[in-house]
């Protein structure tokens, strides 16, 4: 969904392929498509990932939530960051995107925000949000960590909530 986003200005159609793509992985929102969906329209969900071992240990943990509708919605992010000693500094996101109807056209991107901070603390708390009016059709939610030590990075992403 990051290429698909970062193709698009809010406000832009996508194309046939890329609008196949958020149907089948973004979350649906029943205000719109109906009670038939099986994702959550609004609400809150945890998650707790870590990647590494030892000393290079990066965690993510906390939840994400996405409430409102069915024009005016709000989106939030509470994360604890934890790494072990080896981890040099970290940047953590939280990447918080609405899909709707634009114009007469199909669907395309009507939300955008991408929060980030850098630390070198060993443990910090990510906490964002937002809100925004919009026909919103789909959205996703996730928070990621890029850890950086001393012969390279990765990073640890949360699911995409409501998965």
């Amino acid at each position: 969904m990051e290429a698909i986003d970062a193709r698009y200005k809010v406000g832009q159609a996508f194309d046939a392929v890329d609008t196949e793509f958020i149907r089948a992985y973004a979350a649906p929102n029943q205000d719109v498509l109906g009670s038939g969906t099986t994702a959550e329209l609004a609400g809150t969900q945890g998650f707790s990932v870590s990647r590494g071992s030892g000393t290079h240990t990066c965690k993510i943990g906390g939840t994400v939530g996405h409430y409102g509708g069915p024009i005016n919605y709000s989106w939030k992010a509470s994360t604890k960051f934890t790494r072990g000693s080896g981890i040099k500094a970290a940047t953590l996101h939280a990447y918080a995107r609405g899909y709707g109807i634009i114009g007469s056209h199909g669907i395309g991107l009507v939300y955008s925000s991408t929060p980030r901070v850098t630390t070198t603390s060993s443990s910090y708390y990510f906490n964002r949000s937002g809100s925004y009016s919009a026909l919103e059709v789909y959205f996703t939610i996730y928070v990621d960590a890029s850890c950086s030590y001393s012969s390279g990075s990765y990073t640890v992403k949360s699911p995409l909530a409501w998965e």
